[in-house]
């Protein structure tokens, strides 16, 4: 396997751009772990008082903001946007501030998926345009170089034929 990865030259690349935007991506991610540790709390202090123990047969989840492992898993939930309508609906049901809760979730969403997973992509087409200015610069310096050397070899060819 690593030979045929070694022979793939498009996959060298890729696997080059990946090695050198590591340290990149680590700042996105301790980024955005920054951001759910915030709605984490944000959810606790919002809607840590609602008990699903009351009326179990209406809710949808066992999500709820009762401890920070909840809350976080919770929110880890809707940022893959997996269910996260439940989530919200549960937590509107449960509440009396529905309107806090929709504007919660939303903008959740809105900050979490979009402004992160573009920068995210942003952080990667930017690796992989320097790759494709490397490479660039790259040919235009070989093509300095065989020009350099082709008037090397025309000038010692004119001295050859005086």
């Amino acid at each position: 396997m690593a030979r045929l990865l070694r022979q793939l030259h498009s996959m060298q690349i890729i696997i080059s751009v990946l090695q050198r935007s590591f340290e990149q991506f680590i700042y996105v991610a301790l980024l955005l772990s920054l951001f759910l540790f915030t709605y984490a709390l944000l959810g606790m202090q919002l809607f840590g008082n609602i008990d699903k123990s009351k009326e179990p047969e209406k809710a949808l989840t066992r999500i709820n903001f009762a401890n920070f492992h909840q809350a976080l898993v919770g929110i880890y939930q809707v940022l893959t946007i997996s269910n996260w309508n439940q989530v919200m609906y549960d937590t509107m049901y449960f509440t009396n501030q529905k309107v806090v809760a929709v504007i919660y979730y939303v903008s959740f969403i809105m900050i979490g998926n979009y402004i992160f997973l573009n920068l995210f992509l942003a952080v990667l087409i930017d690796a992989f345009t320097q790759e494709g200015d490397n490479h660039n610069n790259t040919q235009v310096i070989e093509l300095a170089k065989q020009a350099e050397f082709t008037k090397v070899i025309k000038s010692m060819q004119n001295e050859v034929d005086i």
